[in-house]
């Protein structure tokens, strides 16, 4: 009689109690498991966001080297000719472009160092930051485009009459970069766009250092997030494709080979 009613108590009360718990801890695990999901794809998509915004960026450079490539050129042609106000143009268009393309380098470091931060809560297989060491030491040769500006800038400064118009010269384009006087400007610029590409250099490579250690790392990796990652090869092609188009555009301008592709078709 006993064991009947333990054994009536074990139906009534014990196995239903272990049924229903086995069920919530079960849905519980199931809504855990889809808001980690969740969570992982949306680290994905920023990834890539964060991949498009660098990319859309270094794009813009090639394109703000040649401004500044261009407008040197025809300062010197000015020079020559004695056009005093169109000369300073000339110079200030090219000290704006060059500041631009010191902007956009802050820029792509930003991302690189968002890159680093967003793997660290990542858990599938890791994208890769597109901007590259490499192309960081590219966007590094600028140099002879600053020293280009500070021949014709110093050559102009010796002449009575460029030089009057030199200290007057403040426009709204040079307080959009920062500055308040071309003098300031091209004062400044020169340190700030070194200090811009070292900074580049850094984060680039603290974020394929970093990358390399979170893969490692990760032994096993969630199947639902890698497929998410796969899905994106052709998306990470693209825009490496991108990338090496515009790389190979600014290695054409520093080397002074043909500087400009009419047909390329990158975000500006």
């Amino acid at each position: 009689m006993e064991i009947d009613n333990i054994l009536t108590l074990m139906f009534f009360t014990i196995i239903p109690i272990f049924i229903f718990t086995f069920f919530y801890l079960y849905s519980n695990y199931l809504i855990k498991r889809r808001d980690y999901l969740k969570r992982q794809n949306d680290y994905q998509n920023m990834l890539l966001e964060n991949n498009k915004c660098a990319l859309d960026c270094f794009e813009k450079l090639p394109v703000l080297l040649k401004k500044a490539v261009e407008y040197l050129d025809i300062a010197n042609n000015d020079f020559k000719d004695r056009a005093f106000a169109p000369f300073w143009d000339s110079v200030e268009q090219a000290t704006v472009a060059l500041g631009q393309y010191a902007e956009q380098v802050n820029n792509i470091s930003a991302c690189a160092s968002n890159h680093v931060r967003l793997t660290s809560f990542f858990n599938g297989v890791l994208i890769d930051f597109l901007v590259e060491e490499k192309a960081s030491n590219s966007v590094k040769e600028i140099e002879f485009v600053n020293k280009k500006l500070e021949v014709i800038v110093r050559n102009a400064q010796r002449d009575f009459q460029f030089a009057m118009i030199y200290e007057q010269r403040k426009t709204n384009k040079l307080l959009q970069i920062g500055f308040a006087t071309l003098a300031e400007a091209l004062n400044k610029l020169s340190s700030r766009m070194e200090n811009s590409i070292n900074m580049l250099v850094f984060e680039t490579r603290n974020v394929t250092k970093s990358i390399n250690q979170f893969n490692s790392s990760v032994a096993v990796h969630l199947s639902s997030i890698n497929k998410g990652v796969y899905k994106t090869n052709g998306l990470i092609k693209q825009m490496r494709e991108r990338h090496d188009k515009a790389l190979e555009l600014l290695n054409n301008i520093q080397l002074r080979k043909k500087p400009y592709d009419e047909n390329f078709k990158g975000d500006y």
